[in-house]
């Protein structure tokens, strides 16, 4: 008699460490979407990762968060890239809780940022929580833990209004101030 495949819809763990409650799914790729303040992608790298899942397949879920009805990729965006690009219609991911969101955006890179690129994700981080609660501090702990140096911020509104703003000249003296 030919075994019954059973379709789990989710898998609810917790961390090793802390002990935080995670699921693990399966979801339409249609209900992800990169996080706003996202670096922007590497083509070279989205390549290299559709010749990895046509040999060895998808093996490593995206790391999102459910926020009004979409799971925003906190980490995956290249795999995510390089699975439409091959066609899929649903990838696994690991749902951490929103409060986890912003603080995971420091830790989600695979190489060095440079000065702006780090200026970029800092204020729009900080425009995110602004957003979600106008009253905040800057010295609120959840926005110090998001942002690798408050000073970033006010480089990424630099960089907004000039785009050849020379930022590491910057860097030495506002991280004096």
């Amino acid at each position: 008699m030919p075994k019954k495949k059973i379709k789990i819809e989710e898998f609810q763990f917790k961390d090793p460490r802390n002990q935080q409650e995670l699921i693990f799914k399966i979801v339409p790729i249609d209900s992800l979407e990169v996080v706003e303040h996202q670096r922007k992608p590497s083509n070279y790298h989205v390549n290299h990762l559709i010749s990895s899942i046509e040999r060895v397949g998808f093996i490593v879920p995206l790391v999102v968060t459910l926020k009004n009805g979409k799971y925003l990729i906190l980490d995956g965006q290249h795999r995510f890239l390089a699975a439409q690009k091959l066609g899929l219609l649903e990838l696994p991911v690991i749902i951490v809780p929103q409060r986890l969101a912003n603080l995971m955006m420091n830790f989600n890179i695979e190489k060095e940022l440079n000065i702006r690129e780090k200026s970029y994700v800092a204020s729009n981080i900080y425009r995110q929580y602004l957003r979600e609660n106008p009253t905040i501090l800057e010295t609120e702990p959840v926005l110090t833990d998001s942002i690798e140096h408050a000073y970033y911020m006010t480089l990424g509104i630099g960089y907004e209004k000039e785009e050849k703003l020379r930022g590491g000249m910057l860097e030495s003296i506002m991280k004096k101030m």
